[in-house]
């Protein structure tokens, strides 16, 4: 993935980063937008294009530090 930053996580501790080398048990792709969270196989299977499609479905994510509270 040329500019997709790839971060495996575990479930147990949640949402811990995976040590190197280790498969992980969930995947979040983020692109400084949004992210998608997919399951390693879900990963494995798709190219750079589909995560790319799939980021683009998603709304941008809010800056939770300037969101209006209310």
């Amino acid at each position: 993935m040329s500019d997709l930053m790839v971060v495996r996580l575990l479930r147990n501790p949640q949402g811990e980063e995976a040590p190197a080398g280790h498969r992980g048990d969930i995947v979040r792709v983020p692109d400084g937008r949004a992210s998608l969270y997919l399951f390693p196989w879900e990963f494995e299977v798709a190219d750079e294009a589909r995560l790319r499609w799939l980021l683009a479905q998603k709304p941008p994510r809010r800056n939770v530090a300037t969101a209006p509270i209310g």
